[in-house]
């Protein structure tokens, strides 16, 4: 089972550099230590989607905002289970949001916008690096 990450693409080149929590770049928001992973892309897209809505800034464009969101998809053999903990902010540890205390190599991982994480039918998991 993959896991996702969502990010914006400014944040790709150091990613992809780095890893997943291989550079302290600075954080998108107030949140714990670790990486964020997800079960499911669009629980990423809902925490970016919520996060723009509560803090965004009024000059933003809303539509070019979501075009620089990226989905990174990360398969599971890169990640070592017993550095995932439930994501404190979801209400029963459902493994929908986790936190990974590690570093995540992400090189040649698929990369989505948010039409190619939409789209009906759509096979994240197998899905080309953009």
């Amino acid at each position: 089972m993959p896991f996702y990450h969502v990010t914006r693409a400014d944040r790709l080149p150091s990613i992809l550099r780095h890893g997943l929590g291989g550079f302290d770049g600075g954080r998108n928001w107030e949140c714990e230590d670790g990486v964020y992973l997800a079960s499911d892309p669009a629980i990423g897209l809902a925490v970016m989607l919520q996060h723009y809505c509560e803090f965004g800034a009024a000059d933003s464009v809303p539509s070019e905002e979501v075009a620089s969101w990226r989905c990174i998809v990360v398969d599971d053999s890169r990640i070592r289970v017993e550095l995932l903990r439930p994501d404190p902010e979801f209400p029963e540890p459902s493994g929908r949001s986790m936190i990974y205390d590690g570093v995540v190599d992400v090189r040649g991982m698929p990369v989505l916008d948010v039409d190619g994480v939409l789209a009906p039918g759509a096979a994240p998991a197998g899905a080309p690096a953009s």
